[in-house]
């Protein structure tokens, strides 16, 4: 279910982008690199999200706001803080913003764009196979991929 809704979510957002009138050197990139960045990140999210629970929403959370100052898409890479250029390698959003870069300009290259969709595909079946583990270990302690935080009328008995 989580490919098909970020599926979906990637190719409504690259159309509305084109339909307001962006100009794409390279619609299949453009369109590749929705794809793959939304599978990417979707496979991380559930990860945390199921693994973890609401400590790995959290996670998540923290992720993203990382991502979006060392990413080099709002500034260029070379003007942030020593923090930020520190772990841009390791931000899958870096990625994304060279492929989509590429696509869009063809300014990059194309060696980097394969790099850069490699790299998010790769994360995208290393974040998959752990979920799928992770979900295993869960069924093994009779969890059933229930949260035991969705249970509301007891959370809010321990309130009371």
């Amino acid at each position: 279910l989580g490919f098909v809704v970020s599926s979906i979510m990637a190719l409504i957002q690259a159309s509305i982008m084109l339909l307001i009138g962006l100009q794409v050197d390279n619609i299949f990139q453009f369109f590749l690199t929705a794809f793959v960045s939304a599978w990417s990140y979707m496979a991380i999210t559930m990860f945390l999200a199921m693994t973890f629970d609401n400590p790995g929403r959290f996670v998540a959370m923290i992720l993203l706001v990382l991502q979006l100052g060392g990413a080099g898409g709002t500034f260029p890479i070379q003007l942030q803080a020593p923090f930020f250029k520190a772990i841009h390698p390791y931000l899958p959003m870096s990625y994304s913003v060279y492929a989509f870069r590429e696509a869009i300009s063809s300014g990059i290259g194309a060696p980097l764009f394969r790099k850069s969709i490699l790299i998010l595909a790769l994360l995208t079946i290393i974040f998959v196979a752990l979920l799928r583990y992770s979900m295993h270990v869960l069924q093994k302690k009779n969890l059933q991929n229930v949260s035991e935080l969705n249970d509301n009328q007891k959370l809010q008995g321990l309130e009371n």
